[in-house]
This record gives C-alpha cells, structure tokens and sequence, in this order.
C-alpha cells in the first residue's frame, strides 16, 4: 500500500485527508464488518498475490483514466482505493474459503469376496466403511481385508492389484502403494497385452519394491519378514545397501535384521491358487481367441502351445462373443473352449490347445 499512496501524495499533498480520531475512528462500519466477519483461514501466498497484482492493475487504470480527464479530488481516489481494497479482501475471503481439491482417482473396484472396507484417511483410525464394486479409490484412503476377504483393484497406471485375505495396503500419493500387512498380486499388462504406464513402486516395512514388466507376488509373514515370488519379469528391493534384483521363478525372504534368502521356485501350481478368486476376467469382444488364450495361460504361469501347430492361425482369426465376468480362471477356460469346439489339457507347465 505504501507505493499507491506516494503516488496519489505526489500529486495531491496538499489535499491530505486527515484521519478519524476518537469515536468515529472506532465505529468506522468497514472495520465493524471486517471484525464480525471473524478470522478467515490462511490464504495461500500465489493466490493473494495473484488477486492483488489484479486489483493493482485495475486501480492504476482508474487513477490514469481520471488524470486524463482531468484533475480530481483525493478523496475520490482514496474513494476507489478504498473500493479496490474491500475487492481485494473479497476475493481473498471467498478464495480462503474455498473447498479443498480432492486427492486423485488412484484405483477401481473390480473384484470382492468376503469382508473388505475402505478408509478414506488411513490416519483417522476406524473411519472406514464397507467396500462396493466400482468404488474409486483416492490417494490417502487404506483398503483392508478381513481373513477371508479378498480384492482386485485396477491402478490408474493400469496394473493390475490383488490383495489376499487379511490384507492392509495405502494409496500413496504419486500412484504408489504401501504394503503394511499380509499380500499383493502385482500383474503390469492387461488382458490385450498391453503394459501398464511406468514402474509401481511398492513400499513395505523391508524397502521399497519396483517391478519391470512384471508378475510377482510380496507378503509380509509372520515376524515381520518380507517373501517376493516372482512369476515374469524382475522386481527390485532397495534397501539401505545395493537393490536385491529378484528374477522370474525366483522367490527372495528378508529377515528383519536384513539377511535374506533366495531360491527357485515354481510359477505356478498350488502357491498361486489363492489367485483364482480375485483374477478380473477379461470383455472377451475386445480379444481374439488367441488373445485370451495367451492371457489365460500367462495368468496361470503356463506357456502356450497348439496342436497341431497351425491351429494357432484359427485361433488369432476368431473373434470371441459373449462375457466370462463372474467365473473363474477355469470356468472361463472351459467355457470359451467348449463353445469354439476346442479342448485344453496340462502337459510339462503348458496349456495344450487342440481339437
């Protein structure tokens, strides 16, 4: 304020108002107003400057526009600066008060079975309710399983997330996930193959995990120990050392004091049959039969293979009708083969495909 008043000074010393004393000082109704108004929440420093360069500006404008015309008392300046200044404190209470943006969409809903609930602020303990089908999921909010409740989120990355029974993960800001109890399925493509955008950092209690293109499963066990299988792909864990690198059917354990374990283990079979039940199905209009063939034997850890041979050409030519939704993985299996006159059989960790 002290530069618009020398500016108006220096044109108009000699018409200073003098200023009210006494009574009339302490019943000025602007100030009774800005009183009662009671105090406003803090306005952030861009908006206020924002608003007061604006009010700036149009107050010069009006200064200038009455010089041009002619001289012009002070008190019909001070009038406007008065003006400009209850605009100024106007845009600023109505800005302070305005509602907080809300945190981004980071999840949907796609699968439930059994108890699941949603915390909106995983910080308010209790605050939290059942989960729905569908339900967005904002970053801040904490979804939990009970024992034999599981669930299936799609990020807004586009990776798939499937979370086993007695399950606690946050929705971090920046698209992260924190993995604070039990387990997680983390899948990087979609049924058409296409991969999801950029890596998913997973924070637990033992590092920080970053997939590579990636299937792989992380449970916190019993004692607090850290298990990571992984189907496809590489996942690292960075520690306070160098990152631990954990390849496809290799499974890395790390202890709470930091020493860890790693072996081979197999990418599918009976440790992965927790899956079935929380394996979002695909709209099988958008695949051809191939397409879904080869989702199918990926989300089994299966290879692919036809016989005979050139059957592959049949099955990347025909389109698929109709909806898996609600099935599982073998349900859906034996219902698209069934319609499209195939049949399927196990044989050394394929899917076998023939007539």
């Amino acid at each position: 304020m002290s530069e618009r008043k020398d500016d108006v000074m220096s044109d108009d010393a000699q018409d200073e108002p003098t200023k009210p004393a006494g009574d009339e000082a302490r019943h000025d109704p602007v100030e009774a107003l800005i009183r009662a108004s009671g105090r406003r929440p803090a306005v952030p420093d861009h908006r206020a400057r924002r608003v007061r360069g604006s009010v700036h500006a149009a107050w010069r404008a009006e200064v200038d526009a009455r010089r041009r015309r002619g001289r012009v008392p002070l008190a019909a300046l001070a009038t406007a600066a008065v003006v400009a200044l209850a605009a100024l404190a106007g845009l600023l209470w109505r800005g302070s008060g305005e509602a907080p943006v809300p945190a981004p969409v980071l999840a949907r809903v796609q699968i439930l079975s059994g108890e699941t609930w949603w915390a909106p602020d995983a910080a308010r303990a209790g605050a939290r309710s059942p989960l729905s089908l569908g339900d967005d999921l904002r970053a801040g909010g904490e979804v939990t399983t009970a024992a034999g409740g599981r669930a299936a989120l799609r990020l807004a990355s586009g990776h798939s997330l499937r979370l086993d029974g007695g399950t606690r993960i946050r929705l971090l800001e920046g698209g992260a996930v924190s993995l604070d109890g039990g387990a997680v399925y983390v899948d990087s493509r979609d049924p058409s193959g296409r991969p999801a955008q950029g890596a998913l950092d997973l924070s637990t209690p033992r590092g920080v995990l970053r997939e590579t293109g990636t299937q792989f499963e992380a449970r916190l066990l019993a004692g607090g120990a850290l298990r990571i299988r992984v189907r496809e792909g590489a996942v690292a864990l960075s520690e306070a050392g160098p990152p631990l690198r954990v390849g496809a059917g290799q499974e890395l354990t790390v202890a709470t004091d930091g020493q860890h374990r790693l072996e081979s283990i197999p990418v599918h079979g009976d440790a992965w049959a927790w899956l079935d039940l929380v394996t979002p199905m695909p709209e099988l209009q958008d695949l051809s039969l191939h397409q879904f063939l080869e989702w199918m034997a990926r989300e089994r850890g299966l290879s692919l293979a036809y016989e005979p041979a050139d059957l592959a050409d049949t099955a990347a030519a025909t389109g698929l009708k109709g909806s898996v939704q609600g099935m599982t993985p073998e349900e859906a299996l034996e219902s698209v083969l069934a319609t499209s006159g195939l049949r399927h059989r196990r044989e050394d960790g394929g899917l076998v495909v023939y007539p």
